[in-house]
């Protein structure tokens, strides 16, 4: 008889992080965090001063993945399969190499 399947899902971007935690098949959110990233619409200084506000948290977004993902009751190991999904290549990757170096696997 076959164990249990443990598989852990993260879709990641810049304004949302969801993780899901897969146990035999039944489906667990471990987390779904959304942060508020936008343009604005209208010109002028306080624009300007603005997007360089929403630059900043944009660099900081591995940060902010980190700090939510190390939340305690989060990540519960070990996981049979880890998959990332993300549409930023780099982003994907920074997050592979922090659950690489987290030991989550069997």
């Amino acid at each position: 008889m076959r164990g249990k399947m443990h598989k852990l899902i993260i879709r990641a971007n810049v304004k949302k992080l969801l993780v899901e935690d897969y146990i035999d098949g039944k489906k667990r959110i471990a987390l779904n965090k959304e942060r508020e990233i936008r343009r604005t619409k209208a010109g002028g200084f306080a624009q300007s001063k603005y997007q360089r506000h929403i630059d900043i948290m944009k660099s900081k977004t591995l940060k902010w993945i980190q700090e939510n993902l190390l939340k305690p009751g989060v990540l519960r190991p070990p996981y049979d399969e880890i998959e990332v999904i993300c549409e930023d290549k780099i982003l994907k990757k920074e997050i592979k190499a922090l659950l690489d170096g987290l030991n989550l696997g069997k």
